[in-house]
């Protein structure tokens, strides 16, 4: 208690909100232009998909594990019975849009695409008055462009353009909002760039290898050569008709094989045909093609056996292609879904307000892969099989082998001795 005639003071501690942002430079203060261009054309991107079969394989098979294997909706509540919130998200889920043809896994690895061909992926997800996002589309990566100050984007096909704002941004003017998907580009604060980007110059290198074996069997199947003419002298007339001749006579693929004559009346002139160009044996490009493409399939950290090469040295083994499928689906596949699953589960699914479902997609299973290679590989290395009984459990045709053919007769032969 206070003495008698003083004054009690009571201390009542205050919270003062303090507002916490960045105090970064933005990059939108260095900026003028509405919208700005990503740091590589998506047209100059696209390209190499449509050159490189190596390349587009990767591409769409790592948008193909990653999104297209199915998907759930998941909880980690004790009771796991679908409920009302359940219903709903899987209406929209199950439906994305008025496209009959739309699913979610299409619209997802149609996004995917995106992201791994451009380095960036967009979705458009208008919403009802609710609140709840009341639809999902996919919008095609090479059309969208970002403004400067981070508040949205623009669409561009052609001369028509489209505004967009961010997710969680509503506009009051009714635009849609868009999701944005980037993988993360040191060089550029507004978009993202492909993992596969430092493998271009083996891509171009590629293609260059496939126009020049196009053109030697184009233009070129009788080499490069040079015609010397001594002790006389071809008229310019002459000369012109001489090389419209040799063109449209051992050029181009319907005159490979054939010959020339050339004859002559005055045996003081001679003719001589020297070849000119170096000889570019075919092995070396076929190498030179081969260590590009394990380039290009190595940027993309997609194992080659995936794609479809078998590499000497390499065809047995059934250890490394566990290891290597752990490792791309560690590295590669399972962030990209964590990825993809935190972006729809923080934005279109809690759209839905609070509920304790989220959507997990199914993994990639190298489980059984694993554990055949490695089975039937002992099975082999110790004789327990041949490769015909491992054909056979694979649910495959035995090879042709007259001695297995023999073998199985006679085991039919003595059955029906039997009877």
């Amino acid at each position: 208690m206070p003495e008698k005639g003083k004054a009690e003071i009571w201390t009542v501690p205050v919270t003062v909100p303090v507002r916490k942002e960045s105090k970064q430079v933005s990059a939108k203060d260095g900026k003028n232009l509405e919208y700005v261009e990503p740091r590589f054309k998506p047209d100059d991107l696209l390209y190499f998909l449509d050159v490189n079969v190596w390349h587009k394989r990767c591409v769409f098979l790592k948008a193909a594990v990653t999104a297209g294997l199915g998907w759930q909706l998941v909880t980690d509540d004790q009771d796991k019975e679908p409920d009302a919130d359940y219903k709903k998200i899987m209406e929209l889920l199950n439906q994305p849009n008025g496209n009959y043809s739309d699913t979610l896994t299409s619209l997802m690895i149609r996004f995917m695409i995106d992201y791994h061909a451009l380095g960036n992926a967009w979705l458009e997800v208008p919403r009802r008055r609710t609140g709840e996002v009341a639809e999902i589309y996919h919008i095609p990566g090479k059309t969208m462009r970002r403004k400067s100050d981070f508040s949205g984007y623009k669409q561009v096909r052609t001369f028509k353009t489209q505004d967009f704002t961010v997710f969680g941004e509503p506009d009051e003017n009714g635009m849609n909002e868009v999701l944005h998907l980037y993988n993360y580009d040191p060089g550029d604060d507004y978009y993202g760039v492909p993992d596969w980007l430092p493998a271009i110059a083996s891509m171009a290198l590629d293609r260059t290898a496939v126009e020049y074996q196009t053109y030697l069997y184009d233009n070129q199947l009788m080499a490069t050569f040079a015609i010397t003419i001594e002790g006389g002298e071809l008229s310019r007339k002459a000369r012109n008709q001489l090389t419209k001749f040799l063109q449209n006579n051992f050029t181009k693929i319907k005159n490979a094989g054939k010959a020339m004559v050339i004859a002559i009346d005055d045996p003081n002139v001679k003719i001589k045909i020297d070849k000119l160009d170096i000889d570019m044996k075919s092995d070396m490009t076929a190498k030179a093609r081969e260590i590009n493409r394990d380039e290009i399939v190595a940027a993309h950290g997609v194992p080659p056996r995936m794609v479809g090469i078998m590499a000497a040295g390499q065809l047995g083994g059934g250890g490394e292609i566990s290891g290597q499928l752990k490792t791309f689906k560690e590295t590669v596949v399972l962030p990209d879904q964590q990825r993809l699953e935190n972006m729809l589960n923080r934005t279109i699914l809690a759209s839905f307000g609070e509920h304790k479902w989220k959507i997990k997609f199914t993994e990639l299973d190298i489980s059984d892969q694993i554990a055949d290679a490695e089975y039937y590989e002992k099975m082999l290395n110790s004789g327990v099989l041949d490769a015909d009984e491992v054909r056979e459990e694979l649910g495959k045709q035995p090879r042709e082998n007259p001695e297995q053919m023999v073998k199985m007769l006679e085991k039919v032969a003595r059955v029906l001795d039997g009877y």
